[in-house]
């Protein structure tokens, strides 16, 4: 599955498209379409990550009404190739605008365990490899965002992997 920056559905309007992630209506259940994208300190990068957006929608399915496309609704089927294993047909919430970062260590997690090294930049399975990628290269945290080189795309997207495995107990 090749990594997508955006979708477009033909005929079906987009409700909303924010920093990874894009949004259709569907009456009482609208469509997340999980992309490629990839934004640090509130920027998105131009360059995509080959399976990121399959790990996030794997990981959490259960809490979603489908993370099949076979299931959506008719008016979806026509995509069903762009929307499979990078999308999810969720629950209609209220929304609430807050954005909330948290960071954090939990002692014997997934994540750190025993490796866990107060006072120290600490093991990450996330996006903090290309944080620090970001740092290393003084980048100012202004617009353009800067590519990413092959060799960060390639250990982002083993990360991504990699705490897949670590959450969900199988390889994706």
């Amino acid at each position: 599955m090749d990594p997508i920056f955006e979708t477009h559905l033909g005929e079906i309007p987009i409700h909303a498209r924010v920093k990874v992630r894009d949004a259709y209506a569907a009456g009482d259940f609208p469509v997340i379409v999980a992309t490629g994208r990839l934004s640090a300190f509130d920027y998105v990068l131009p360059t995509l990550i080959p399976g990121k957006a399959r790990a996030l929608t794997q990981l959490v399915p259960n809490h979603f009404v489908f993370a099949n496309a076979v299931d959506y609704p008719g008016e979806f089927h026509p995509y069903r190739d762009r929307l499979e294993a990078r999308s999810m047909l969720v629950h209609r919430a209220k929304m609430i605008d807050l954005e909330c970062v948290a960071r954090g260590y939990v002692s014997r997690s997934g994540f750190t365990g025993d490796s866990y090294k107060p006072d120290g930049p600490q093991p990450s399975f996330d996006k903090q490899y290309v944080r620090d990628y970001l740092e290393s290269i003084h980048w100012n945290k202004q617009p353009p965002a800067p590519a990413l080189p092959p060799d960060v795309i390639q250990k982002t997207s083993e990360k991504y992997r990699d705490a897949y495995h670590v959450l969900a107990g199988k390889p994706l």
